[in-house]
């Protein structure tokens, strides 16, 4: 379902008894809106101003390193129900939903979760040239089989690393203790 911004989507579980399929389902509406916003002049602008002070040459962890903390330093972490309530104020069952706002619409918002975190990083990233993809993890004890979280990895130096801009506090930092993992190509 399409509300009020064209740039916002609010998505229910599409299978409500297998939460694999509904996170594969959102892992792929994320890809594929990471793919349409390479081409939207608001995150290019953001890109471009990320990596501004670098030399043309830089190399691509340095470029990493300027687009994640340009976007620790724009983007506020709020969680999806209150998002939802904010943005959709008359959707039943708020809860049961899943907001994926797009990286233009984050950048101009301030403030979204961590599926909205990981396509800006994953939409930046590609913009100025390097590769990336999702990860989800289980990282909730009380819900050690369901994936609770997501994130983006870089591909800087001929290896992946975590990117995870919502949660950790720089580049190269992934949770330890997870009971499930699963990358994602975007």
């Amino acid at each position: 379902m399409i509300a009020g911004d064209t740039y916002t989507r609010v998505c229910t579980a599409t299978d409500p008894y297998d939460s694999d399929i509904s996170t594969a389902d959102t892992v792929h509406r994320m890809s594929k809106i990471v793919r349409s916003q390479v081409y939207s002049p608001v995150v290019i602008g953001a890109a471009s101003d990320a990596i501004k002070d670098l030399p043309p040459n830089a190399l691509s962890i340095d470029k990493a390193r300027a687009i994640f903390y340009w976007i620790k330093q724009c983007i506020q972490f709020r969680n999806d129900l209150d998002n939802t309530i904010s943005y959709l104020p008359d959707v039943d069952n708020p809860q049961d939903k899943e907001l994926l706002i797009s990286p233009d619409l984050l950048i101009q918002l301030g403030y979204g979760d961590c599926d909205d975190f990981s396509m800006l990083a994953a939409t930046m990233l590609f913009i100025v040239g390097i590769p990336a993809r999702f990860v989800t993890v289980a990282a909730d004890r009380n819900t050690p089989y369901h994936f609770s979280h997501v994130y983006t990895q870089a591909y800087c130096n001929g290896r992946w690393i975590g990117f995870d801009v919502s949660h950790g506090p720089m580049p190269g930092w992934e949770y330890k203790h997870v009971t499930r993992f699963q990358v994602w190509n975007v």
